[in-house]
Parts: structure tokens; sequence; C-alpha cells
């Protein structure tokens, strides 16, 4: 599959909770094609199912029902380590570990792969011009802004070239001007790497830069149609 475009798909997924806090269905039946190379955006009011329904696409949790495919092959069915090359996530909040320089903290995943320091940093130094802080790659995460930390959790989650980026509320904490930096980044990524991007927020503004948007609404997923 390494070299077709792959798709990502929900087929007439279903998920329940059963706790006590969050009883009944957050969704019934969604049936959805997500393609690498293009940018989506789902859209919907806090408590939805938006998180949920990102965690169910990178493999983070399994539906009640249906199934979540790549190139028509269950997820389920893929190991952890294929779905981690595959699919990358970006969260609201940034995890970055503070006891490591900035280019250490981008250069994780390539060192759980196993790759070589060189490989690491070439990949992490590119990363770093990417996201505009190659004058803090020696820098601690404390030291940096909220908007720059955003940055940098975004450059690690680009340091395999996934297919797929997975961003949840990606600008949720930061300020206007470092949002937009946060989707031209996205943007770039899926110009120059051919990744697809499916992103929640409930900014229009960053949505809106979305080729595609849906909205989640009442368990259903439909695409938004934008007004005249």
């Amino acid at each position: 599959m390494a070299n077709l475009v792959k798709n990502l798909v929900l087929k007439s997924v279903k998920k329940i909770y059963e706790s006590s806090a969050q009883a009944g269905p957050v969704f019934e039946k969604i049936s959805c094609s997500f393609q690498q190379g293009k940018t989506y955006a789902i859209r919907g009011v806090s408590g939805s199912g938006k998180s949920t329904l990102l965690h169910l696409l990178g493999g983070l949790d399994v539906p009640t029902q249906g199934e979540v495919l790549l190139n028509d092959i269950s997820i389920a069915s893929l190991g952890r380590e294929f779905l981690q090359n595959t699919i990358g996530f970006a969260f609201q909040a940034h995890y970055l570990v503070n006891e490591l320089p900035i280019i250490q903290n981008i250069m994780l995943p390539g060192r759980v792969k196993g790759l070589s320091d060189d490989l690491c940093k070439e990949r992490a130094h590119a990363l770093l011009q990417l996201i505009g802080l190659s004058d803090k790659a020696q820098a601690f995460p404390p030291e940096l802004s909220g908007g720059q930390q955003q940055r940098v959790a975004l450059a690690r989650a680009l340091f395999n070239k996934p297919a797929f980026l997975l961003a949840d509320e990606p600008t949720g904490n930061l300020d206007e001007d470092n949002a937009q930096l946060v989707v031209d980044i996205l943007l770039e990524a899926n110009k120059t790497e051919g990744m697809g991007v499916v992103i929640c927020s409930h900014d229009a503004a960053v949505y809106r830069r979305m080729e595609i948007v849906y909205v989640l609404e009442h368990g259903a997923l439909l695409l938004d149609q934008p007004p005249k």
C-alpha cells in the first residue's frame, strides 16, 4: 500500500459509551471516506463527538459496530507500528517533554523507529524550518510561547511523513495569529508531502480553509453547506 493513494474510511460506524457519565450512543452508522492529499474539517458543538471520531479514525479507539478501513483493510488488523507511521496526531495540548530540547522532541518518533541520529536530525531540522523555529532547536519547551510549542508538537506529528494528519482542536488554545500559523503549516505539509489533513475545529477561520467541511450533529456526519 506504500505507493498507493490511501483512503481512510468509516463504514457504518456506531459508537456507544456505556459508562454512567456518557451513557448512550455518540453516533449512529456513520459512513464517510477521507482521501490522502485532501484537506477536511469536522465542526460541531462541544460534546458532539469530534474527538471520538478522530480517535476512531486513528485507531486510538474502536467502534461499537462497523469498521474503520485503510485501503479496504480494517485498521484493527494493522499493527500499531504501521498505524504510527501512517497516521499522525496533533492535539490541543502539545504533550512536549520539558526536559528535552526542541530538536530532541521532534526526533522522538524517529528514535522510536530506531533510525540513526543523523537521519533524525536531518528530518528534525527540515521540520524546524517548516515551522519557522530553526533558531529554537536547542531551546527547551518552557522557554517557548504556547503558539511555538504547538508548532513543535505539529512538527513531531509530521516526522514520519504520515499519509494522514488528524488534528484535534490544535488551535483551541491559541490567539488568531498563531492559529493561522498552525493552519498554514498543515496546508503546506498537505501541499509538499501529499498528506491528508482531517482537523476538528469550532473556529470558522480555521475550518473554512479546508477543502471539505463536515458538521457532526445529533450523531450524524453531514457535508457542511457554506452560506450563499
